[in-house]
């Protein structure tokens, strides 16, 4: 039996979004595990005070990202043993309160890392659990920028589910149908 695992592509456009687009030379600036369909497992920070200090954590999706900026979700048909392990490596960097990688961060950009455990930035974060179930063992997970992410996903086979631009004006249900209403021929 097929299950699907599922993970959001951000095209960030704020002054760190922009950074490691330019580092990268890529056009995603973030990853993040879609853990339900409301919520996320990600290392994002709640605010720039925050950056220094950013943990692994179970987040409303689209919480905090920027409106106007574009996303994909790509969808990966997986076993459901696949699936089960995947979803518990994402709950126990929670569970850990895993942080992020700053020394990979820096070098991703610089070439070099130092190792250290329960630490990860975004795409490598959510590459780990891949390379460990699927047995991609070629792939280094601290070398994968978000597009090398998104590269990655489509060799395996995944497909994009949604796209969108980001919008914190949601109609409310009274909205909706008050248009229906008032557009009914």
């Amino acid at each position: 039996m097929s299950k699907q695992i599922r993970y959001l592509a951000y095209k960030g456009t704020d002054w760190l979004a922009k950074v490691i687009k330019w580092e990268t030379q890529g056009e995603y600036s973030h990853i993040a595990f879609i853990f339900d369909d409301k919520h996320t497992i990600e290392v994002w920070p709640d605010s720039y005070k925050e950056l220094l200090n950013c943990r692994w954590k179970i987040r409303k999706i689209f919480d905090g990202y920027k409106e106007g900026d574009e996303y994909e979700i790509w969808a990966l048909d997986v076993t459901t043993a696949q699936y089960v392990l995947i979803n518990k490596f994402f709950i126990d960097l929670v569970k850990k309160e895993a942080k992020f990688d700053y020394w990979a961060g820096f070098g991703l950009f610089l070439k070099w890392k130092k190792e250290k455990k329960n630490q990860y930035f975004c795409s490598e974060g959510c590459i780990y659990p891949l390379v460990e179930v699927l047995k991609l063992d070629h792939i280094v997970p601290w070398k994968v920028t978000p597009d090398v992410f998104v590269w990655i996903m489509q060799a395996l086979g995944a497909k994009i589910v949604e796209k969108g631009i980001i919008s914190k004006n949601v109609p409310n249900e009274e909205t909706i149908v008050n248009w229906a209403l008032d557009n009914t021929i």
